[in-house]
C-alpha cells in the first residue's frame, strides 16, 4: 500500500512515462512522516509493478509488485522534483552452482518453514501460497518468503542487507522460527 505523497508521486511517474519498475526501500522510523534519503535504507528492492489498484474510499493506492533484484543506492538527487530520486546498483545475485545441494535443501526447509508458518497463522493469500511453492530459485524465494512473513523492518532489511544468498535464507529460516515458535 502506497500512501505517502512524495510516494505516490513517484508511481505515477513511473506510470505516465510506462516504466513499470521501481525502487523499494524501508524507511528506518515510521513515526517520520517525510523522510529524506538519511532516514531510509541504502539497499532495497527492484520490483516490477504488475496492477495498480486505486480504491476511491481509501486514502492509499494498493499495488502489486514482484521483487527482481536487489539494488542500492549509489547516488540521491536532492529531491529536484515532488518525490526522492536516486541511481541504484543492481547487486549481483552470488552462484549458487558450488553449494547447488546446499541451495535446494535450504530451498525445501524454507517452503516447509513457509508452510507451517501459513498453517499456524492461517493469514497468508492463496496467491502468495502458491507463488511461493512454484518458486525454484532460492534468491527469489527468499525475498518472497521474506515479504509475506515479516513485519519488522529490522528483520527485513537485515535479511536483506546480506550479499550471500545462503546466508540470507539462513537468517530468514531463523526468523520464521522464532515467529512460529510465538
Amino acid at each position: 500500500e502506497i500512501g505517502r505523497d512524495k510516494s505516490v508521486k513517484a508511481l505515477m511517474k513511473a506510470i505516465d512515462e510506462n516504466e513499470k519498475r521501481l525502487f523499494l526501500v524501508s524507511q528506518k522510523s515510521a513515526e517520520t512522516e517525510e523522510p529524506d534519503f538519511n532516514e531510509l535504507a541504502r539497499t532495497g528492492v527492484i520490483v516490477n509493478i504488475e496492477q495498480v489498484m486505486r480504491e476511491h474510499d481509501r486514502p492509499f493506492i494498493r499495488i502489486s509488485a514482484e521483487g527482481t533484484e536487489r539494488g542500492i543506492i549509489v547516488k540521491e538527487y536532492k529531491e529536484e522534483s515532488s518525490f526522492l530520486m536516486a541511481d541504484v546498483l543492481t547487486l549481483d545475485k552470488e552462484t549458487v552452482d558450488d553449494s547447488l545441494i546446499k541451495a535446494r535443501a535450504m530451498r525445501e526447509i524454507l517452503k516447509d518453514l513457509y508452510d507451517t508458518y501459513a498453517e499456524t497463522t492461517g493469514d497468508c493469500p492463496k496467491e502468495e501460497i502458491i507463488g511461493i511453492f512454484d518458486c525454484e530459485e532460492l534468491d527469489k524465494l527468499t525475498f518472497l518468503v521474506a515479504s509475506g512473513t515479516l513485519e519488522g523492518y529490522r528483520e527485513r532489511q537485515e535479511i536483506l542487507d546480506e550479499a550471500r544468498t545462503l546466508l540470507r535464507s539462513e537468517k530468514l529460516c531463523k526468523a520464521l522460527g522464532c515467529q512460529i515458535d510465538i
